[in-house]
């Protein structure tokens, strides 16, 4: 019998009808087309013995020739986790539809793991037939292709941030780096208080945003270099809810756009918009809060020079457990007492 040249599916095809008649002669022959395939390809009898292999099975695990194998339980070729997943999960699967496909991790004669593509077919006689293919070259070349992906559109959101703080700058220059004062020192309240990434990078953010609906206000109001009327005033206060509409509809890990939301909340009610109290205001939202008090009573106004930062200290000390979290305030001034400084 030739054995002609065949796509993978159609050997198993071949495979399959030799199997099937179950003669002398072509259980013979089996294993001289086993020889012969270029695939990684090995069959199993009931008791999950290996009786016949490919060579490129065979070298897939590290062995030099498919005679090394034989009598090999399919155990030997796969970590203990594997084989808990396949009694399991797939050979039960298996029984039930005759066929699975998936990927696994396999295990080579040295004890090295490498990721696999499976199909495995069951037998009438109970035997199976296991394919393989080593995947490992394949998906380290996507994890590095999705991971230059995720770096671009992390770039690419870092420039949308920076070109929505810049919207803001032009629409109120005299504070000009605010935004990122208060990121800088925020990030840090939040890495004192050993926060989570995730939560850091989300307070980044906002405390980067936490403005953004400034850009509503006239440009008058925001420049105006005198003391603020009453309704000019109620007019600044609207940026916060503002900026949570402009933000609310982006999928942010954590809720960004709450946390601009709440910036002017103070743990006693007396913040705005919805004077909330402490148990409704998010940490994140109680971090932007010091940070930018902080900021605002430390750097020039158009309507008056810099406080210093001794008078921010004293508004957050003389308010700590009351408008302002104490764990925050006590976070903060530690950080200035090791040396913290803004750097932009």
């Amino acid at each position: 019998m030739e054995m002609p040249e065949l796509s993978e599916n159609e050997n198993l095809k071949f495979i399959l009808s030799v199997i099937e008649k179950n003669t002398s002669e072509e259980r013979i022959e089996l294993s001289r087309i086993f020889r012969l395939l270029n695939e990684a390809l090995a069959l199993f009898d009931s008791e999950h013995n290996l009786i016949y292999s490919s060579r490129a099975f065979a070298q897939i695990h590290g062995y030099d020739t498919p005679e090394h194998l034989f009598g090999s339980s399919w155990k030997n070729f796969y970590m203990e986790k594997e084989i808990r997943m396949f009694e399991r999960i797939i050979f039960p699967e298996l029984i039930k539809e005759k066929l699975w496909k998936g990927v696994s991790e396999g295990k080579k004669k040295d004890g090295s793991v490498f990721q696999q593509e499976v199909l495995l077919i069951l037998l009438s006689n109970g035997g199976s037939i296991f394919r393989i293919k080593d995947i490992t070259e394949k998906n380290k070349i996507l994890q590095e292709r999705e991971e230059a992906y995720i770096i671009n559109i992390r770039k690419n959101f870092d420039l949308f941030i920076n070109t929505l703080v810049k919207v803001v700058e032009l629409r109120d220059p005299y504070t000009s780096g605010h935004q990122q004062r208060v990121s800088q020192l925020s990030t840090s309240i939040a890495k004192k208080m050993d926060l989570s990434f995730k939560r850091i990078e989300a307070i980044k953010v906002a405390a980067l945003l936490h403005d953004i609906g400034k850009i509503y206000i006239p440009s008058e109001i925001l420049n105006n270099p005198s003391r603020l009327t009453k309704i000019e005033f109620e007019m600044i206060k609207q940026h916060s809810q503002n900026g949570y509409e402009l933000l609310k509809d982006i999928q942010f890990d954590l809720p960004v756009a709450e946390f601009v939301l709440q910036h002017h909340e103070r743990n006693d009610g007396s913040g705005y918009p919805k004077g909330l109290t402490e148990n409704e205001i998010y940490l994140e939202s109680q971090i932007l809060a010091v940070a930018d008090v902080v900021e605002a009573i430390s750097s020039h106004r158009p309507y008056r020079a810099s406080l210093g930062i001794e008078t921010a200290f004293d508004e957050i000390k003389g308010k700590a457990g009351s408008a302002y979290n104490a764990k925050v305030v006590q976070s903060c001034l530690e950080l200035f007492e090791e040396g913290f400084e803004f750097n932009c």
